[in-house]
């Protein structure tokens, strides 16, 4: 699987709470892998709407088209920072294709 096909299968996973198809998903993206999610600085968004506070920085080049990617980057990468619930509550903060707030 690619990583936007993944993020998209997640995104339908949290949206349909079945949060152990979300963990397994999870689980066979990253077979295993560390995220890089030691040498991210601690993130103190709460809400969606301080997931997108987050837009210039995670894309600075202001064109998130197809690139919803990224968003999910951004949460994988601090999801140790996170509860199951709050991980799954900001991935329904963005479109999983576009990339485009919702």
């Amino acid at each position: 699987l690619g990583l936007g096909s993944t993020l998209l299968g997640l995104y339908v996973a949290s949206t349909m709470g079945c949060l152990p198809c979300l963990l397994c998903m999870l689980s066979c993206a990253f077979g295993g892998r560390t995220l890089r999610q030691e040498k991210m600085p601690h993130w103190h968004g709460e809400t969606v709407e301080d997931l997108w506070k987050e837009y210039e920085h995670i894309f600075p080049a202001r064109n998130r088209n197809g690139a919803a990617f990224k968003w999910g980057t951004f949460l994988l990468e601090r999801s140790s920072q996170m509860s199951p619930a709050k991980f799954e509550r900001l991935f329904s903060g963005f479109c999983a294709v576009a990339g485009s707030i919702v």
